[in-house]
């Protein structure tokens, strides 16, 4: 149905500055024209404004922040990946280095220290919701327009989403064994558990 009436008129995603990988995911998930909130706060977020959004239940808040925090997190993912590679290459060197240059290294308290430079891992971007109903309902509706991308699969190709719930005792992200999701959905107090710079 059309988004009309109280929430304004009809404005297609494609006209509201989306790159076209996620214009089309959002047609093939049914959703071709945003909500009026949508259509406010769309173009501001993009170009990297701070955006309060405020409307009636229904309006389409949740989609008007997650998409462009999702396109943002695709245009971004090249650059953090050299970034990243850069950081692991230089982290190899020193600890080839360390081993190399020291008879006995293995009992050489300097490596303990260097593991405290393993590049970290990361999501591009972070969001906050106050429980864990509002994390489960932005993740289900991150993953309905990312599954929609060609292939058909969340990550093929563009970014992927991913929650935190509850007590977690360990960062669980590690760029060998997990990597990060490019957005993060938690509340503030599962936030908490970590002392680390998301970037």
């Amino acid at each position: 149905t059309a988004n009309t009436g109280t929430f304004g008129a009809q404005v297609p995603f494609a006209s509201l500055g989306l790159s076209p990988w996620l214009v089309s995911a959002l047609n093939a998930a049914g959703k071709p024209i945003s909500t009026h909130i949508q259509a406010l706060s769309l173009p501001s977020i993009l170009e990297g404004n701070d955006v309060v959004i405020g409307s009636e239940t229904g309006a389409g808040k949740t989609l008007a922040y997650l998409l462009p925090v999702l396109d943002l997190a695709h245009r971004a993912a090249p650059a953090r990946a050299k970034a990243q590679a850069r950081e692991m290459e230089y982290y190899m060197e020193r600890k080839a280095a360390l081993k190399g240059g020291a008879a006995g290294w293995e009992g050489d308290n300097r490596l303990t220290p260097l593991a405290e430079d393993f590049p970290g891992e990361t999501p591009f971007a972070v969001i906050l919701v106050p429980n864990r109903q509002l994390s489960e309902q932005v993740l289900r509706m991150g993953r309905e327009v990312l599954t929609q991308q060609k292939g058909g699969e969340e990550g093929q190709g563009g970014p992927r989403i991913d929650a935190l719930v509850g007590s977690v005792e360990e960062w669980p992200f590690h760029p060998k064994t997990r990597p990060a999701p490019d957005v993060l959905v938690c509340t503030p107090a599962t936030l908490s558990f970590f002392d680390r710079s998301i970037g």
